[in-house]
């Protein structure tokens, strides 16, 4: 049987990875270019050289706009099936940007998020969104529940990309911050994925898909690449790095290892429950190939 990763990558697919490349190189020039056009309106400059930079910062900009549109173009490699896989996490968790609420869930298809999920620790005594510091400011990570709590391999397979060098920032809950967040991952997009991803670890699974947890904690790393891991096995920890609001585990499945390229495949949790947040009774363990909307608990144990 042929994998996923075992298809040849298309012409359309290298023109894909290397536009993704060219928009980053093309947005740092309008942002270089228009600083120099704001700077240089305040300068005795000549007319014509400010009519100039701003006619090379609308044509950059325009080009980026191409080339992400043309990003979109492209399929996965190998049958878009639904694939089961183990949890990263145990025990309580909200379920938020969930592929079960809308496709795409993050809101774009780039860097094989199409039907990625983001986990936020919800311990017993959470009832409510109250309960998490939302309005006091930028709070340090380990303030909220989720930090350091232990991230799961989601397949067995072998560790193809891990990084665990990037900080754990502040949080980005309350509405003031959310202006610098803005800010802040229009910077990141500019850097590329491994910059909205922060740390992260890459799994190719013996299917030859590709698994993806990020976000996670500094210096958590319990493996490196080369290493052979089993689903369920504690490979990190959870943390707040990169383009993140506060600690969580973002899960992904892709169909090929390269984040500038990849696209998103369709993924569900074995041996879970699935809770609505005010009503935690009657439901029995799942082995169906789902995923908890926006604003369910998943509750899982370590069933590996």
């Amino acid at each position: 049987m042929t994998s996923v990763e075992d298809n040849p990558v298309s012409s359309v697919t290298a023109l894909r990875e290397w536009m993704f490349r060219v928009r980053i190189i093309l947005a740092h020039a309008v942002v270089a270019i228009m600083l120099i056009t704001a700077v240089a309106a305040f300068l005795p400059t000549p007319r014509p050289l400010l009519t100039m930079l701003s006619g090379a910062s609308y044509a950059a900009l325009t080009l980026a706009a191409i080339f992400l549109a043309v990003c979109a173009f492209g399929r996965p490699h190998g049958p878009t099936r639904l694939h089961l896989l183990h949890p990263p996490v145990r025990g309580r968790w909200l379920a938020a940007n969930s592929p079960a609420t809308k496709i795409p869930s993050h809101g774009v298809r780039m860097y094989g998020q199409s039907h990625a999920i983001d986990l936020v620790a919800w311990p017993e005594e959470s009832q409510g969104v109250a309960d998490y510091p939302t309005t006091t400011g930028m709070l340090p990570a380990d303030q909220f529940p989720g930090q350091g709590l232990p991230v799961l391999a989601m397949v067995d397979g072998v560790v193809v990309n891990a990084s665990d060098w990037q900080r754990d920032h502040r949080s980005r809950t309350s509405p003031l911050s959310h202006v610098y967040l803005a800010i802040e991952q229009t910077v990141r997009t500019m850097g590329g994925p491994h910059w909205i991803f922060g740390n992260h670890v890459t799994i190719r699974a013996d299917d030859g898909t590709f698994a993806v947890v990020a976000h996670i904690r500094r210096r958590s790393l319990r493996v490196q690449v080369g290493d052979r891991v089993r689903a369920g096995e504690h490979i990190a920890d959870c943390g707040n790095s990169g383009n993140s609001t506060e600690p969580h585990v973002h899960a992904q499945l892709m169909d090929r290892q390269s984040l500038w390229s990849a696209h998103g495949l369709p993924m569900g949790f074995r041996h879970a429950e699935f809770l609505p947040r005010d009503d935690e009774t009657d439901l029995a363990e799942t082995d169906t190939p789902v995923l908890p909307a926006n604003g369910q608990l998943m509750i899982t144990a370590d069933s590996s």
